[in-house]
């Protein structure tokens, strides 16, 4: 046979395969779609999240606001994750038990459900959503990389308020320092940098490939 034919043959047949095989995975997605949170229409739920709806409705995601509801809400939010598999709390194991098409539901309703934040926009979220999950730090950053293509968040925006987050927060170190530490051409950086090691040590912060000089290539 003629190899060009055959290639022909063959990329043709591939590319069908996997329109296929997307097209299995759409339908999931939609089924997923037209079934999500239909459980909070029962009776049990229903009145649950009816009963804190007022609160809910003044609470960030993750604030102790936020957990005051959840608790007051316990029965309806355990029957909740027990009866919907695109919450962690469904599977035996967490995240480390879902499927793909599970993980897919999860991001979009935290997109949904980042709407009802009165103070806070989705990718404010992220950093709490991973840890109270525990989603190690590479699906993390592919959650991310989803969110930025699909434009649900401003790229880099993360890194940065981080680095911001990082700045005040080692200024409030300084803060504490028993002895005033004086910054300028006259005076031993190696102190503030000192300050700034004891600071790393106790946030857990590596320092040692820091890239001072590039630090802002990316932001």
């Amino acid at each position: 046979m003629d190899m060009e034919f055959d290639f022909l043959c063959d990329t043709l047949l591939h590319i069908s395969e996997v329109r296929e095989n997307l097209e299995i995975i759409s339908s999931q997605l939609k089924q997923r779609g037209y079934a999500h949170d239909k459980t909070k229409l029962q009776q049990l739920e229903f009145d649950g999240f009816v009963s804190t709806r007022e609160k809910f409705k003044k609470a960030n995601y993750g604030s102790p606001e936020y957990q005051e509801c959840i608790e007051l809400t316990k029965p309806a939010v355990e029957h909740h994750y027990k009866n919907n598999r695109h919450h962690t709390g469904f599977h035996k194991n967490g995240i480390n038990d879902m499927t793909l098409i599970d993980i897919i539901e999860m991001i979009a309703d935290w997109r949904a459900a980042a709407r009802r934040s009165p103070d806070k926009k989705l990718e404010n979220t992220l950093d709490y959503a991973t840890k109270k999950y525990g989603i190690q730090s590479q699906l993390a950053k592919v959650i991310i990389n989803t969110f930025e293509q699909l434009n649900w968040i401003t790229p880099n925006r993360i890194a940065t308020e981080k680095i911001a987050g990082a700045l005040f927060d080692f200024c409030g170190h300084l803060t504490t320092l028993g002895t005033p530490i004086k910054v300028g051409s006259f005076y031993d950086a190696g102190l503030v940098l000192r300050e700034l090691e004891k600071w790393a040590k106790i946030r857990k912060f590596n320092l040692d490939n820091a890239d001072v000089k590039n630090w802002n290539v990316s932001l």
